[in-house]
């Protein structure tokens, strides 16, 4: 081998070398704006209100699961479940203090809405908006009661609150369930509706190919486009079945717990775990939208 041939090959070296150091800068690169990314994605998720409430609700809702399945051992464990109760109690707080001013929110619902047309809608609205207003409003003070910052004298005034703002929750509750079933009953329809579409373009398009001995083109194409009308329905109608789900849940629990009952939906490990839940989807709806 000449002394070209072998200069020829340093540099060949020389230049894959160059090349593999620059593929693993360009993946650097790409590693660290994919840690970017993420790491804007979850400033946005936490600058929201609503991002932050459901971090703090998981959180709670967790430790409320395994105060409710511990209660039988508080007596071999007296110190682990009473910090474990107040980190909770902690977590209720502050998630409550996040709903300060949350009521100003149902408030501007309530005055958006148009009076005179769908009284059913408008009925269910009132429910919905006005029971979940007046449950953050009444919130408020229930908060400052449990921060110590006032007090009930022994009057029962709280007691009485904690029992009306129980109430209109339940009463928003149903309200938003009324609103969702019929949001997903409309959403049935179109469903329904789109079948006959489809079916009968088919029929159609057969018909045609039968007489002309080929397929039309605009009616291929009308068939693909109601194909995939079709496909935003049906994923449509899952997320309003899983809302529907859920607000039937929220019903239950409230009722049950309103009454005392401490059986199936009333249960405490039952609330718990329904209300962790619905935390981590409810945080993973929040999060898909946030960035």
């Amino acid at each position: 081998m000449d002394f070209s041939s072998k200069e020829v090959l340093i540099m060949d070296s020389q230049r894959k070398q160059a090349n593999d150091q620059s593929s693993i800068s360009n993946e650097m690169i790409n590693i660290r704006t994919k840690n970017k990314d993420y790491m804007d994605h979850a400033v946005a998720f936490l600058e929201k209100r609503d991002g932050l409430e459901n971090c703090l609700s998981i959180a709670m809702y967790a430790s409320r699961v395994i105060l409710s399945t511990s209660h039988h051992h508080q007596q071999q464990q007296h110190l682990a479940p009473s910090r474990l109760e107040r980190f909770h109690e902690s977590l209720r707080l502050t998630r409550q203090a996040l709903h300060l001013g949350k009521f100003i929110e149902d408030l501007n619902k309530l005055r958006k809405l148009e009076f005179g047309s769908h009284q059913d809608l408008m009925t269910l609205n009132l429910m919905a908006h006005g029971g979940s207003g007046l449950h953050h409003f009444l919130e408020q003070f229930l908060w400052l009661e449990k921060t110590g910052l006032i007090s009930d004298d022994g009057g029962g005034t709280f007691n009485k609150l904690d029992k009306l703002s129980n109430y209109a929750e339940l009463v928003g509750y149903v309200g938003s369930l009324g609103l969702k079933s019929i949001s997903l009953v409309e959403t049935l329809q179109r469903e329904r509706n789109l079948e006959s579409r489809i079916r009968g373009e088919r029929t159609a398009s057969s018909s045609d190919n039968n007489a002309a001995g080929g397929g039309d083109h605009n009616e291929l194409v009308m068939i693909s486009g109601l194909k995939g009308e079709m496909i935003k329905v049906k994923e449509e109608k899952l997320k309003q079945q899983i809302q529907v789900a859920r607000c039937f849940l929220d019903v239950a629990v409230k009722l049950a717990l309103i009454r005392g009952e401490h059986l199936y939906f009333g249960n405490p490990f039952f609330a718990a775990l329904k209300g962790l839940v619905l935390s981590i989807l409810t945080t993973r709806k929040i999060w898909s939208s946030s960035y």
